[in-house]
């Protein structure tokens, strides 16, 4: 007999969408994001409702922009964990990748498609390198005895002693969302 599965708690768009815009227009700045890409990352088509969100920082958004917002945010804190170097990591949604989701493409090319899919592509490939549960069993590399689920399969240019030989907590005054 299968548990009964209690419904989902209904979520507090209003409260939620304050903190989230706030949260993503400070991704954006740290990321040199224009404010075409951050339209399209958001889901916006429309300027004036864009600059309003902006200027005011509040709004009730759909659970289609929040649920953007939430991909943006996991792809942010992904990130300052796999690469302990605040810019490296804030560079690194615009540099070419290999990976196969990638295709050679920036991480960031393939988020600006529009669609909510890419942003979870995004997350799901961060989620794996740091060995999360979206992570599938990897061939190791050759010469690395993490095997694939190496950084230097993630971004070799910023790990020159190997994974994780800096600290992962760090003291900042940079804001973290």
């Amino acid at each position: 007999m299968r548990p009964a599965s209690s419904p989902q708690p209904k979520l507090n768009r209003k409260a939620l969408s304050g903190p989230a815009l706030r949260a993503f227009f400070r991704i954006a700045d740290l990321w040199g994001l224009s404010a075409e890409a951050q339209m399209t990352l958001l889901g916006v088509t429309t300027r004036s409702t864009f600059f309003s969100w902006k200027k005011d920082g509040e709004a009730t958004l759909s659970k289609d922009t929040l649920e953007r917002i939430s991909y943006i945010l996991g792809i942010y804190k992904a990130l300052q964990i796999l690469l302990p170097d605040e810019k490296a990591a804030d560079a690194w949604v615009r540099r070419p990748n290999s990976a196969p989701p990638f295709a050679g493409r920036s991480a960031l090319d393939r988020m600006l498609s529009g669609q909510v899919a890419d942003l979870f592509v995004v997350r799901q490939y961060l989620d794996a390198q740091r060995g999360g549960w979206a992570c599938p069993p990897k061939p190791a590399l050759s010469g690395h005895p993490a095997g694939g689920s190496s950084p230097a399969a993630f971004h070799p240019s910023s790990f020159s002693k190997g994974w994780r030989t800096q600290p992962i907590s760090r003291p900042s005054s940079r804001w973290r969302p």
